[in-house]
């Protein structure tokens, strides 16, 4: 199943503006932010972003397209914003080289989180 996607331009500059969690990898920065929506309760979205840093429009799709599909086989944690800014070097990579780091990341966003939550219930 495709994940929800951010699509505003609001939406992911209420992210970049003060993301809650900041994660760098080689690939990729994963910024988060919690929501609390009430509609859709287990509702997270995924912004996916490629400035012309990373190359030109074939490389900056398919740096997004390799996110993207990386996101489907990982399992996200629960009501959470998340943006992918992807790095120069993802334009080179496979999708094995990206599988890894996404699931470390994933993993950490979740642990992240939860500290957080039982801090400031």
């Amino acid at each position: 199943m495709a994940p929800s996607r951010l699509r505003a331009r609001t939406e992911f500059e209420r992210v970049q503006r003060a993301p809650e969690v900041r994660l760098r990898y080689s690939r990729f920065l994963m910024l988060a932010v919690r929501t609390e929506n009430d509609a859709c309760p287990a509702a997270t979205r995924f912004g996916f972003v490629a400035s012309k840093r990373v190359g030109n429009a074939v490389a900056r799709n398919r740096c997004k397209r390799l996110l993207r599909e990386g996101v489907r086989a990982v399992t996200p944690p629960a009501n959470v914003d998340i943006v992918l800014i992807a790095a120069p070097s993802l334009a080179a990579a496979t999708l094995a080289d990206v599988l890894p780091d996404l699931t470390t990341a994933m993993e950490a966003l979740t642990r992240t989180l939860s500290r957080r939550r039982r801090a400031n219930p």
